[in-house]
């Protein structure tokens, strides 16, 4: 493994809110790591990550990083460390590496970790590995009954549950069994041509534009669009190459002449310089 970096911890407000700032050179890994962590977010203001003192604590924040970086506190308020409380429930060994390992996308370890610690919260007088298949599907419907979850949220939390079982327990499928709901067949809504138009009309920001234009035009999903390179761009193929897509495969997906004459009038104006849309 190469050198460790080392993270700058820093007190500072955020929305009228105390907040540690986490301030390091980028590295994908410790990305993977921040969005994991509870209440962690993304200001675009400072550039760097942040989380709100109420949900900070130092040795569940080492853990996590302890194999990339090393961490420096020496900015932070006095006082803070010794008074922040331990409010989230730390994932059983395994579970974020595993999810790492088997290349799950970004969103689905957020969720999956989110729900999992809820699950973990709920029997957190109970030890995890002897939790009966009875007591997680009377969990799974007391959220039905008192949340009204939506059935995609059930089939979720009940994946997160399932993924500690039988993938990093090891236990067969067979022995583990969660009801699950019956898949609404719901048609989508669909914008007419007019409509479409009319909103890329009034939509004035020529990055707003491009965006938009980019993911009518190519059929893009909103985390296919996020991940596009400028590499990705084949103005002469009239291509666009999507990576990792739906399934972790990369697809080809067309470029019309309309959208490579705006993308090319919102290069001139906003020099990307890696990722065709930043920030």
């Amino acid at each position: 493994m190469s050198e460790k970096l080392e993270i700058k911890l820093e007190s500072s407000r955020q929305f009228n809110e105390r907040v540690i700032l986490v301030r390091v050179t980028y590295k994908q890994e410790l990305i993977y790591i921040f969005k994991s962590i509870p209440g962690s977010r993304w200001s675009n203001s400072k550039k760097t990550w942040y989380i709100p003192e109420k949900d900070f604590d130092l040795d569940y924040f080492k853990k996590k990083v302890i194999n990339w970086a090393y961490i420096n506190s020496s900015k932070i308020r006095p006082g803070t460390l010794e008074s922040a409380k331990l409010n989230i429930q730390i994932l059983p060994d395994g579970y974020f590496e595993l999810l790492q390992q088997k290349r799950y996308s970004e969103s689905t370890i957020k969720t999956y970790t989110s729900y999992f610690r809820q699950f973990q919260d709920y029997f957190s007088a109970f030890d995890l590995k002897k939790i009966s298949k009875d007591q997680i599907n009377s969990y799974i419907l007391e959220l039905i009954n008192e949340r009204n979850i939506s059935p995609s949220q059930q089939n979720q939390r009940i994946n997160s549950i399932k993924f500690y079982y039988e993938k990093v327990l090891g236990r067969t499928k067979e022995l583990f069994h969660v009801e699950r709901p019956r898949k609404d067949r719901k048609l989508p809504t669909i914008l007419s041509k007019e409509e479409v138009y009319r909103l890329l009309n009034q939509t004035k920001n020529l990055k707003h534009r491009s965006i938009l234009t980019t993911i009518y035009s190519a059929g893009l999903r909103r985390s296919e669009l996020i991940q596009l390179k400028l590499e990705d761009i084949d103005s002469q193929r009239k291509l666009i190459k999507i990576r990792s897509a739906k399934g972790n495969k990369d697809r080809y997906t067309l470029l019309s002449n309309t959208l490579i004459e705006l993308l090319r009038k919102y290069y001139k104006e906003y020099r990307p310089v890696e990722w065709l849309f930043e920030g």
